[in-house]
């Protein structure tokens, strides 16, 4: 992974993690406050459940009793019922307060002659006896009442132990579920960036494709015309002679741009038809102290000085060892012609697990910003003679090698370019 693409990453995750731990407490908040309720909820559904089955339950018996008897089966069937909601009674009483079924504990009894209906906390007393309760009455035929118990103090701590674990799962599981949605959005707009850096650099490719197929043509409709100019050129100085001097200054002036015309060309046929990378072992520092001895004089001459900063030993890369000097060359022509007399530019050589990095540091003028967006775009430049290619042939050099190229810069401050290689 490129230095660029695995910044983007680490990015990414920083910001997705704090993201995913602020949604997960916020939604955890959110739940705590729509969830406060639960355990009453939950109390109140149980206890509505066991209401309609004791409905049930009372028809079940007035059959029985208008029958004449209950048999085991019956009270099996019943017991069945009150097992499942804990029931510590069923009572079933006249509408005069007689009690005409009973299973359960002495004192429900006292319940027969309360004739009211519905779902209301109760206390059961009786010698040494206080039985806190929730009493579900229901209607039977005949004006009868049936009375079912499940204890107060027997269902809370059960039940308060079982929907607060239910409440807190539910919590965790709608503040994770909301933490995953932001994480899915995070990391769909990083894919989203992600696609369209690559279609660019599709298209990118495919221009230069382009470029190419036209380039092998281009080339020899123009050198040839320009070679003729130049030989052409030759001729009619050594004709001249020293007959004409201002003929001849201006034969030399047509000569000069008939060069810097096949220069413009070289740089455009070294950019849209590379040449196939010849890739070998090299020593990266070595390259690079020597192509700094080779243009240390013409920077010193400027008033210059071009320093190599080395704090480790580099391991050899896999490179083009040409095609590389041509990068490095045109990033250090770069620093000069953004630099001033007695400023320094440094060439820092550095290593990670799989790249040696390579920057140029300048201390000139700098880029501005809208420079910046272009700034590796082929025939993007701001010098008066410059061809608008270097940079591009950088970038396209870097890549080649499976690299990549960043700049850095602020204006009035300096400029750092950055190649990144593979080891």
């Amino acid at each position: 992974m490129i230095p660029e693409d695995r910044k983007r990453v680490i990015h990414l995750a920083m910001r997705t993690a704090v993201m995913f731990v602020a949604v997960v407490a916020g939604g955890y908040g959110i739940s705590q406050f729509y969830l406060s309720d639960f355990s009453e909820k939950l109390l109140e559904a149980t206890l509505n459940d066991a209401l309609i089955d004791t409905r049930e339950l009372g028809d079940f018996i007035a059959e029985r009793l208008a029958e004449g008897f209950i048999s085991p089966n019956d009270r099996a069937r019943i017991r069945t019922i009150m097992e499942k909601y804990g029931f510590i009674y069923i009572v079933a009483a006249d509408a005069d307060g007689g009690v005409v079924f009973n299973m359960g504990i002495p004192q429900a009894l006292a319940l027969g002659k309360i004739q009211d209906k519905g779902i209301q906390p109760l206390v059961l007393t009786g010698p040494g006896v206080r039985i806190p309760v929730y009493d579900i009455a229901v209607g039977m035929p005949g004006g009868r009442v049936l009375h079912a118990g499940i204890p107060q103090e027997g269902l809370t701590p059960e039940l308060a132990e079982v929907t607060d674990r239910a409440g807190n799962l539910l919590r965790v599981l709608f503040a994770l579920a909301l933490g995953a949605i932001a994480v899915a959005i995070a990391y769909g707009g990083f894919m989203v960036r992600r696609v369209r850096r690559l279609r660019q650099e599709i298209e990118r490719q495919s221009r230069l494709a382009y470029l190419g197929e036209i380039a092998g043509s281009l080339a020899h409709e123009i050198r040839n015309p320009l070679n003729t100019i130049n030989m052409n050129i030759q001729l009619l100085d050594e004709k001249l002679g020293g007959e004409d001097e201002k003929t001849r200054l201006k034969l030399s002036r047509v000569r000069s741009e008939v060069m810097r015309l096949d220069s413009i060309l070289t740089s455009f046929l070294r950019f849209a038809r590379p040449p196939k990378l010849n890739l070998a072992k090299m020593d990266i520092v070595d390259a690079l102290t020597r192509l700094a001895e080779f243009v240390g004089p013409e920077f010193e001459s400027a008033g210059m000085r071009i320093r190599i900063d080395v704090k480790e030993e580099i391991p050899e890369i896999r490179g083009d060892a040409e095609q590389l000097r041509q990068l490095f060359l045109n990033l250090l022509l770069n620093a000069r012609d953004a630099c001033q007399s007695g400023d320094d530019i440094v060439v820092s050589i550095s290593k990670t697990s799989r790249r040696v990095h390579v920057a140029i540091i300048d201390e000139g003028c700098g880029i501005e910003k809208k420079q910046m967006e272009r700034i590796f775009e082929p025939y993007t430049t701001n010098k008066e003679t410059g061809t608008g290619v270097g940079l591009a042939i950088v970038r396209r050099v870097a890549m080649d090698h499976g690299g990549s190229v960043r700049v850095e810069s602020k204006p009035g401050v300096g400029t750092t370019f950055t190649v990144s290689l593979p080891r």
